[in-house]
């Protein structure tokens, strides 16, 4: 379906089929050899393309964001993304987007352990005890 300029109208949309999963599952399973006939090593050498993958239990000081943002925002840094949390907020995970020179820092959820630390979180007992049991008496309690 087309939708031109974000233009969609309701009866269109309502006469779409219903999504089917096992119809798309076979449409991967058919793409697979496309799929790996790109070779990622390859792309990224023509491109010079370089990634790294940063993991990190501390929280994200706001000292330490304010210093990377500015020691590397302008030192070829074109696009970096990933979940993040700040001392003091430490039951909020917070996306981390950037692309060039712009920054996005959001939040998008509660970590399941510090959703135990609501009052007013409306879990049932149940699932209480699935949290608990998941991530840990203290698990919200990294450092």
């Amino acid at each position: 379906m087309a939708v031109p300029w974000g233009n969609l109208q309701l009866d269109e949309l309502l006469s779409m089929p219903d999504y089917d999963f096992h119809r798309v599952a076979l449409l991967i399973d058919e793409l697979q050899d496309a799929i790996d006939a790109v070779l990622p090593d390859e792309t990224d050498k023509k491109y010079d393309i370089s990634w790294r993958v940063i993991e990190d239990d501390r929280p994200f000081h706001p000292q330490r964001l304010w210093d990377t943002c500015h020691r590397f925002m302008g030192a070829g840094v074109y696009r970096s993304k990933g979940f993040f949390w700040l001392p003091g907020r430490d039951d909020l995970a917070l996306l981390w987007n950037q692309a060039a020179g712009s920054i996005n820092l959001e939040f998008i959820s509660y970590w399941k352990a510090g959703v135990l630390t609501h009052t007013d979180n409306s879990l049932t007992k149940e699932e209480r005890a699935a949290i608990r049991q998941q991530t840990g008496k203290n698990a919200w309690q990294i450092w």
